[in-house]
């Protein structure tokens, strides 16, 4: 998924470096791209042996299951990445979140973000009404005046705020090196296969040299 955080990994896919260091650390490394919870599902099947995610999405989908991870590397810090999204009628000098409805992944990276945004606040959880909406279905959510706000990612933030003017309520540079983007693997493919997770990192360090 084209997360900001992860974008060298395309661009070592683009230029082979994943071949170059999968011959030096004798690994077979095949990349798949595909949507950001299609990923998370495949490896919580077993179908990839690492991937790409936020600490919280980790802690809500593979800790929560028991799924046994190492994170073998910190990508990046969300700084602005997750945004919470009004309509460019609504006043953000006031707010009136309770009793609305917000758009968003339930229990996602988003959620979270929607939740420091309460606290801060000092709103109740139970005063926001919650409808779980899948990313790819977003866009719509926001122009659907049945929801207050959304909560969504970049690129999709961009869009709608130069398409749309959509306003930002409150993003993650407000929680800075909360949300953090990382690689991680399953533990006993790391145990039995410790070369892979030494081809992946070395293909990171070349690519953002």
């Amino acid at each position: 998924a084209p997360r900001i955080g992860w974008m060298p990994w395309y661009l070592a896919a683009e230029e082979n470096i994943f071949k170059d260091y999968a011959q030096k650390y004798k690994v077979d490394i095949q990349i798949l791209n595909g949507d950001y919870q299609e990923t998370i599902d495949k490896f919580v099947k077993g179908d990839v042996q690492a991937i790409t995610i936020t600490n919280i999405d980790a802690i809500g989908q593979l800790v929560k299951q028991e799924i046994e991870t190492d994170a073998i590397l910190i990508m990046s810090y969300s700084n602005g990445n997750e945004a919470i999204l009004l309509p460019p009628t609504a006043d953000t000098n006031v707010l009136k979140p309770r009793g609305k409805t917000f758009a968003l992944v339930k229990n996602s990276t988003g959620h979270y973000l929607l939740d420091r945004y309460l606290i801060r606040n000092q709103i109740p959880f139970d005063d926001v009404i919650i409808h779980d909406t899948p990313e790819a279905d977003i866009v719509n959510a926001f122009q659907d005046q049945d929801n207050y706000g959304i909560v969504t990612t970049r690129p999709t933030i961009d869009k709608l705020v130069h398409d749309q003017h959509a306003k930002n309520l409150f993003d993650s540079r407000a929680i800075p090196k909360e949300i953090l983007d990382l690689l991680i693997v399953n533990r006993e493919t790391l145990r039995n296969h410790p070369n892979f997770a030494q081809a992946l990192l070395a293909t990171w360090f070349s690519i953002m040299e």
